[in-house]
């Protein structure tokens, strides 16, 4: 193995868990692109659209990124569309109370476009 291997840690809890299991193949597909991005001390992950081409499509990646958000194995750290910024996400361990009534939801923003007034 080479000094730049990368590895991604998924533990027996996480993959035993409620969320884990609802999660279909190409979630958990992009939770472990993710993962590659997150460098274990920042919590700040980019992972463009462009980077997941080859992975799955666009639309099948917006997908993975709401049900990955649904079950709090990410959360947005930042997110303005409107500056043309990346959308930067972070890990989260939400995903230990999903199912639970201590469970905090959360959600991709709309990016519903104002209708200029008449």
């Amino acid at each position: 193995m080479s000094a730049n291997s990368k590895y991604v840690r998924v533990t027996k809890s996480m993959i035993t868990s409620k969320a884990w299991r609802e999660l279909d193949t190409f979630d958990k597909v992009a939770y472990m692109h993710f993962k590659l991005e997150y460098n274990g001390t920042k919590q700040e992950v980019k992972l463009p659209y462009k980077d997941m081409e080859g992975v799955m499509s666009r639309d099948r990646f917006t997908k993975s990124i709401d049900n990955l958000l649904r079950v709090g194995l990410i959360d947005i750290v930042h997110h303005r569309p409107q500056m043309r910024d990346a959308t930067i996400y972070g890990m989260s361990s939400r995903w230990h109370k999903y199912g639970e009534d201590g469970f905090i939801k959360r959600q991709r923003p709309s990016l519903k476009r104002r209708r200029p007034e008449p």
